[in-house]
């Protein structure tokens, strides 16, 4: 209990009358920290009462201020939705309280800062895009980002990585804004089995079966929730996983949005699209780094990549206000040879850390997609060689004609990136049904074309 001379909650009632809550918070915490012991489990406690309490005066505050505006109707709504977003952003501000071992003097800090800087990624299934990164993967907090045309499969390229590494034991959590999460569920199973869309559809040869008993094996490793477009924020996201981490002890290892483009800003006060789409992607990185989570998303190139058989930072649609705020971005790229072949190359666009884009093998990623099974394969850069001619690929990138570069390809080839690896886990069976549970089970898929992928499709 709290010793009454402190007086704690109405000092804390007092402070949220100011206007700087988060650094009122921030000393009530360390005066709470003065009287009792470090106990993890008594400080969890009483942050979590804190805030409750909080965020109960703030909204009770804003119902008697606009009580008796609520006949001038939709201006006042929309403000206090803005309260609303406000109350909960306070939450998210103060959820994390560690101090990060590699804050501090650096002089003096040396062994604290290179044991968290010195990091294995999280290794993805195509060992080239892992060459391509500093760290032999990915890892927490990054936000990493796929930009392409229209309808060059960058969701099922998200996909097959996800489904990647819930088979290994990562939890993925899919926030969908535009797919829907039938279709979302109908991707992940094919990749999973490598079954076409029609055997998942007709459920042909027992396949139902099949797939619940492998779905099983990976435990509750992917799920997926829609969001609204143009409606739902990153406090949106945050609010279902605090649910499933209260309810099912759920927590993610990666977040992909599909896509962070279509979210809003928390700040409603934004108006200014660029502006919108830059405060998204830092909301994006926030989140990641409270949660130490990492963050995939999609994003579309503009019309001057039509024709190119490569990227670079103008390729993309917002690219200034995206390529600042991302760890990484990636470009897929296909040529209309490539195209014929189901080829498509990953490249670097930008990278905080991580290999430059300059044309050579040693900076691409091919990619072999069967888009019956939505499932892709990884393909040396011999075998593109093979399959699509040497004199039409110099007409692409001439510059792969050096033999340095295809030599210093071959060279790091067999390099192994360092990784981290978990051991799946089984949750409770309360769980709510998976993605691939509610795809099983769902029934009532249509689909206006004859080719799923138009309507799969990102």
């Amino acid at each position: 209990t709290l010793p009454y001379e402190a007086n704690l909650l109405e000092t804390l009632y007092t402070s949220l009358t100011q206007n700087n809550q988060t650094a009122h918070y921030q000393n009530f915490r360390d005066r709470i920290r003065e009287i009792y012991s470090p106990r993890k489990c008594h400080e969890e406690q009483i942050r979590e009462k804190l805030i409750e309490f909080a965020q109960f005066q703030e909204v009770k505050n804003m119902f008697q201020e606009f009580a008796p505006k609520l006949s001038e109707g939709s201006p006042i709504i929309k403000e206090i939705r803005k309260r609303i977003d406000g109350v909960l952003e306070l939450e998210a501000k103060i959820k994390k309280t560690e101090i990060d071992p590699s804050e501090g003097f650096v002089f003096t800090n040396v062994s604290k800062i290179l044991n968290k800087a010195i990091l294995s990624g999280i290794p993805t299934k195509y060992k080239a895009l892992n060459r391509l990164t500093n760290i032999g993967g990915f890892v927490a907090p990054q936000l990493i980002s796929l930009a392409a045309l229209p309808k060059r499969f960058k969701t099922g390229i998200l996909i097959d990585l996800m489904v990647d590494w819930a088979k290994q034991g990562y939890k993925v959590y899919y926030a969908d804004l535009e797919n829907g999460a039938d279709n979302i569920g109908m991707r992940v199973l094919q990749n999973l089995m490598a079954y076409t869309y029609e055997d998942l559809k007709h459920n042909e040869g027992g396949v139902t079966m099949e797939a619940e008993r492998i779905a099983k094996e990976h435990g509750n490793n992917f799920y997926v929730k829609k969001f609204l477009a143009g409606v739902d924020t990153t406090n949106s996201i945050e609010r279902d996983l605090d649910v499933l981490e209260a309810k099912f002890d759920w927590k993610p290892h990666v977040i992909v949005i599909d896509y962070a483009d279509l979210l809003q800003p928390t700040d409603r006060r934004i108006r200014e699209k660029y502006l919108q789409l830059a405060a998204v992607y830092i909301d994006i990185k926030n989140m990641n780094d409270r949660r130490n989570v990492m963050s995939f998303t999609v994003t579309q190139k503009n019309k001057t990549a039509v024709n190119a058989a490569t990227s670079d930072e103008a390729s993309v649609a917002g690219a200034f206000d995206k390529n600042a705020n991302v760890d990484a971005m990636f470009g897929i790229e296909q040529t209309r040879e490539e195209s014929k072949l189901g080829i498509v190359r990953l490249q670097p666009i930008v990278q905080r850390q991580g290999l430059r884009f300059d044309g050579t093998p040693a900076s691409m990623c091919w990619l072999k997609i069967d888009y019956k099974t939505a499932s892709i394969t990884e393909m040396s850069y011999e075998s593109v060689r093979d399959a699509i001619g040497m004199d039409t690929i110099s007409k692409s990138y001439p510059d792969l004609l050096d033999d340095k570069y295809i030599d210093h390809y071959d060279a790091i080839d067999g390099h192994k990136a360092g990784a981290h690896r978990v051991t799946p886990t089984h949750h409770s069976p309360d769980m709510p049904d998976s993605v691939i549970d509610h795809a099983i089970k769902d029934s009532s898929l249509n689909f206006s074309s004859d080719n799923p992928y138009e309507a799969l499709d990102d």
